[in-house]
């Protein structure tokens, strides 16, 4: 069993640590960068915790952060995946507080950064899998928002389970999302049904 109570402690003293170095050194990249990792850690520890409203702050405190990375640099994938990445932390913290219009938004950032990856690198996996990841949290939230209108979320969810299906057959699936497949499958016979 994982002690998120010291994780805590170490991840919120490594993200003060950051935040001085950066306040010392405001336009160094790298600081900037480790802050958002350091920052995005505590978000995910506070989750575990049930913190769900202290890692949204968290999340929220790291995506200025990360835009102002991309637009230092507009053509940097890394920094373009770091703030898809914080668009869907935010909309899943969102999702998780039931405010679902506010989680379809972030969701809506997500997949625009990731289809402008996908486009530069359509092999590579980890913008496949935000990609994927932003079609079918779209999907799933707008087929809870939108109970007549399930056309769009149907899509959004069987694109992504193409997405998924074609990284499993590279056998390039991630194993964060192994049961993607099966979840998707799922959610698509209910909403055929």
């Amino acid at each position: 069993m994982t002690d998120f109570t010291s994780a805590r402690e170490n991840a919120s003293r490594s993200a003060v640590l950051f935040e001085e170095i950066l306040r010392k050194h405001p336009g160094d990249l790298r600081a900037k960068l480790n802050t958002t990792f350091a920052l995005q850690r505590l978000g995910s520890i506070l989750i575990s915790l049930g913190d769900v409203r202290g890692a949204l702050q968290t999340f929220e405190r790291v995506l200025p952060i990360r835009e102002a990375l991309l637009a230092a640099d507009p053509v940097d994938a890394r920094a373009c995946i770091n703030v898809a990445n914080s668009h869907a932390a935010i909309g899943g913290t969102l999702l998780r507080l039931g405010l679902l219009r506010e989680a379809l938004a972030q969701f809506h950032k997500q997949k625009e950064l990731a289809e402008i990856l996908v486009k530069t690198d359509p092999l590579q996996v980890a913008y496949a899998t935000s990609l994927a990841e932003a079609l079918e949290n779209t999907g799933l939230v707008e087929s809870r928002l939108f109970h007549a209108k399930t056309r769009h979320a149907r899509e959004s969810l069987e694109s992504a389970l193409h997405i998924y299906e074609s990284l499993a057959a590279r056998q390039a699936m991630p194993a964060g999302n192994a049961a993607a497949l099966d979840r998707l499958r799922r959610e698509l016979a209910v909403l055929k049904g």
